[in-house]
């Protein structure tokens, strides 16, 4: 009694709330309920060749961290523009493995945790595309900043030229690459390669930084690399069953990113690793502590033909 139907929210005016734009956004309907969660399609946009499933860890980390941010800024009590900064991260795998390995299409929810003029924290969930099954929890820290303030501490890396990014253009669908990869014992390094401020077309117009889910996929690709090169596999694919994220600060996309991954241990079928990665300024910008699930060749024979890759684009 006194329920009021789902809501359709206006995206032009939720956008007037948020520093993110497509193609990095890629929603195309999301969905308030009375109790407040908000949920949309999850669209599958890039497919990562060790990963194991039709979506990979930090694809999964890119939308739910942006459907968290978005309903804590339809909770917020102002229409004022806000800049979200993801800087910590918890990624747990809940659904059975042989239950994600074989969903094709997925759905997320997300509902804020606790608000304040500094800070936010979102619970965000990703299941099955029937919704009987929770696959992923991801928990989310965000700074928020305010739209003049932000604009002050980052003025020196505005760019023009950057813009209102095209919908035509979509960086995401691929990842960036891994550049002089060396590998010695137990560690990896690696240079990421970013040609244009386009890569991070749609993450903080005119300001482009790199938004965490891909630095995040980037040192999930130097882990696995490096997790393959200690089992001596030619073929190694796995699922990411846990991911602590820390991201202290911003990296733009004019500023030399290091990448480092550390083999730490194993647990049975289970690797985990320790990556950073560092602007070559020595600035942090990201850590991350992934635990990789090695999926057996009978868990792999499960997974479905991959037919929806690039899917809900905006």
């Amino acid at each position: 009694m006194g329920m009021t139907a789902v809501e359709f929210v206006q995206l032009e005016k939720l956008w007037s709330r948020i520093a993110i734009r497509p193609p990095y956004f890629a929603f195309a309907q999301l969905m308030l309920d009375p109790s407040g969660v908000l949920s949309a399609r999850v669209p599958v946009q890039h497919r990562f060749s060790l990963e194991a499933g039709a979506i990979s860890a930090a694809e999964i980390g890119r939308h739910l961290a942006i459907l968290g941010l978005c309903s804590v800024a339809l909770q917020q009590g102002t229409d004022q523009k806000h800049y979200y900064l993801a800087q910590q991260a918890h990624l747990i795998r809940r659904g059975p493995i042989q239950t994600f390995l074989t969903s094709e299409h997925f759905f997320g929810k997300a509902w804020p945790l606790a608000i304040d003029h500094r800070t936010a924290l979102a619970r965000t969930q990703l299941w099955d595309e029937h919704q009987e099954t929770v696959l992923y929890d991801l928990t989310v820290r965000y700074a928020t900043v305010g739209e003049r303030l932000f604009e002050r501490l980052f003025q020196g890396y505005r760019q023009q030229e950057s813009g209102e990014p095209s919908r035509v253009f979509n960086p995401y669908t691929q990842s960036l690459p891994l550049k002089n990869v060396q590998i010695a014992g137990r560690r990896l390094t690696a240079v990421l390669g970013i040609e244009s401020p386009q890569q991070c077309a749609g993450h903080f117009p005119f300001y482009p930084a790199i938004p965490v889910a891909i630095l995040m996929q980037a040192l999930a690709e130097a882990a696995g690399r490096l997790t393959q090169a200690q089992l001596g596999l030619p073929v190694f694919s796995y699922v990411v069953s846990d991911a602590e994220v820390c991201a202290k600060n911003l990296a733009f996309a004019d500023e030399g990113i290091d990448l480092i991954a550390e083999y730490l241990h194993r647990m049975d079928h289970a690797h985990v690793l320790h990556c950073r990665a560092n602007t070559q300024s020595g600035k942090d910008v990201g850590q991350l502590e992934v635990t990789l699930e090695h999926c057996l060749p009978f868990e792999m024979a499960q997974q479905p033909a991959l037919t929806n890759i690039g899917v809900g684009q905006s």
